[in-house]
């Protein structure tokens, strides 16, 4: 990650928003959310990946007999 990246994601953190890690030392696929009793993480970015977590997608359908016309 640059250095923007990392600012961008711990300024995330600190605006409020969840923020996600997983293993980098043994390459785990597993993204954990950083506890909200966390208040001040440590910042391991040798050890883990960082990401800021993404809101779920919604998506609208319309169904006009038995179709999708959609959105």
């Amino acid at each position: 990650m640059t250095t923007a990246e990392k600012i961008a994601v711990m300024q995330a953190f600190e605006d409020g928003k969840k923020i996600e890690y997983k293993d980098n030392i043994f390459n785990s696929n597993i993204w954990e959310l950083i506890p909200e009793y966390i208040k001040e993480p440590v910042w391991n970015w040798d050890r883990a990946i960082y990401r800021i977590k993404q809101e779920p997608y919604k998506m609208e359908i319309e169904v006009e007999s038995g179709i999708v016309t959609g959105k």
